[in-house]
């Protein structure tokens, strides 16, 4: 049509009319051309957006984690410091043998649920988040995360010493009763399995007496105490990060 319309105005030589064409052909083509790219940053912008939806949800559900954690480093450190105690005081145990046997299980705890960090690799392979800020906060975030894992990566030596001392139906006990894992994430320590029958006072008295005749039994309580202590000193400064990169996610993803 156009062409045909071209052809005719040449023929005419009405030059005019031809230039008018090639404008008209011109603006079209580039219309056409910012309305694909448009759509594809607009694309880009929404696939972006689900990204930093998913992101914002990881980084909630470790900011919770770590709130768990805390609590429960606070735990073991409470459990170190009662059964130094009573390492320390060289009496039976008695009336409170469950109790500090519970404290016992307590202190040899290591948490094991992992941080998430899936989404935050896949958004990093694909240079997300576009913002520069945010990408670098991000990536603070997720660097603390990593530093509070590798204290504890290892098993300690307490761990071993204090479950080798309890039989197989005082462990049971401990274990259904003063532990709990909510949706395969939080880890929960309790002294509810104090009153339980599968943990008598006397298994509790003999498993703790096993424990004094260990070797460097207080030392590696006292070891660690210190890697939940440091725990405990990263966790605010994480949790605040975290929070603060929630804060930004929220605004870089706007209402939904």
């Amino acid at each position: 049509m156009i062409l045909r319309r071209v052809m005719a105005h040449v023929r005419a030589q009405n030059w005019l009319a031809v230039a008018l064409d090639f404008l008209i052909v011109v603006v079209g083509v580039f219309i056409g051309i910012q309305l694909g790219n448009w759509n594809e940053v607009r694309a880009f912008r929404t696939q972006e957006r689900g990204y930093l939806i998913e992101l914002r949800n990881e980084i909630a559900f470790n900011v919770s984690q770590a709130d768990h954690r805390t609590v429960y480093s606070r735990q073991v450190v409470e459990g170190v410091d009662a059964v130094l105690a009573f390492l320390e005081d060289d009496e039976p145990c008695a009336p409170r043998c469950r109790e500090l046997l519970i404290s016992a299980f307590h202190a040899s705890q290591v948490w094991g649920t992992p941080y998430s960090l899936t989404i935050n690799d896949q958004i990093q392979r694909l240079g997300l988040p576009t913002d520069d800020a945010l990408r670098r906060l991000v990536r603070s975030y997720y660097e603390t995360l990593e530093g509070d894992d590798l204290v504890a990566a290892d098993a300690h030596p307490f761990r071993a010493q204090m479950r080798g001392t309890i039989d197989t139906r005082t462990a049971l006990t401990l274990w259904q009763g003063c532990y709990e894992i909510v949706d395969n994430a939080f880890e929960i320590l309790g002294f509810e399995c104090a009153e339980d029958e599968g943990l008598s006072e006397t298994a509790a008295a003999l498993a703790l007496e096993r424990l004094r005749l260990e070797d460097r039994v207080a030392e590696n309580l006292r070891f660690w105490a210190g890697q939940n202590i440091l725990a405990l000193e990263i966790f605010p400064t994480q949790q605040a990060t975290g929070r603060e990169a929630l804060a930004a996610l929220g605004v870089a993803i706007g209402s939904e």
